[in-house]
């Protein structure tokens, strides 16, 4: 995958801006911002599949019938790990006790083409079994670990930045003063971008996601104040 950084100062000068400082004995300093934005693609084999149940209670409990429902999923595809999702209970006017419940699991794709073709032979009367839908977007866990390597990028151009300006202006020792990346609405159009297409066996499968990570990048570099012998001069 292709790797992309954008970078902009936003702030064009020759010389640093002087931040003043408040009353007391904090330190002034010469600050330079910018705000850099890095994005890269994030792709995934595994699919979230959730599959809905809908079953009428007969002579058997709540909790043997939670179990079989595992069982005939788990049987259906070993590899993946199935969690309750929802769950809802009902009685007819008929009497009868009717359950529901939603189940998911990340499988990967070979495994989503087995439930797509078994999942209406495991229905039996009582007891129906259905696909409520299937997501191919990367996982939280994967996106996390993306957004990692994305902010070690923010922290490597930082670092550049440090250097060039260092080398412009060697007497002012420049550093990180503040990094803060862009959360919420700030970025809601970013950090979660668009599904692209690639091919998956399905022409409608998303396997990719382009996520983008901005940030805005306060560099700084104390004033050296006169001494006291000098009188201000």
């Amino acid at each position: 995958m292709r790797n992309y950084i954008f970078f902009m100062l936003s702030v064009v000068s020759l010389f640093p801006v002087i931040a003043l400082a408040a009353k007391g004995s904090r330190p002034v300093l010469n600050t330079v911002a910018y705000q850099v934005q890095v994005k890269d693609w994030v792709s995934t084999d595994t699919a979230n599949v959730i599959v809905a149940v809908h079953a009428t209670l007969g002579e058997s409990n709540i909790e043997s019938a939670q179990k079989q429902l595992f069982a005939t999923l788990e049987k259906l595809v070993p590899v993946a790990k199935w969690h309750i999702g929802q769950f809802q209970r009902s009685v007819d006017q008929s009497g009868l006790e009717n359950l529901y419940w939603q189940v998911s699991a990340r499988m990967p794709f070979s495994e989503v083409a087995v439930v797509q073709k078994q999942i209406k032979t495991i229905s039996q009367p009582g007891r129906q079994y259905k696909i409520a839908s299937i997501d191919y977007s990367p996982s939280m866990a994967v996106l996390e670990k993306a957004k990692i390597v994305l902010r070690d990028k923010v922290y490597a151009q930082a670092n550049i930045e440090i250097k060039q300006l260092n080398k412009a202006y060697p007497a002012q020792s420049y550093f990180v003063h503040k990094i803060v990346f862009l959360s919420g609405r700030q970025a809601s159009q970013n950090m979660i971008v668009m599904a692209k297409v690639q091919s998956a066996g399905s022409s409608a499968m998303p396997v990719a996601r382009e996520l983008v990570v901005q940030a805005q990048v306060e560099l700084g570099s104390l004033v050296r104040r006169p001494s006291p012998s000098s009188g201000g001069r």
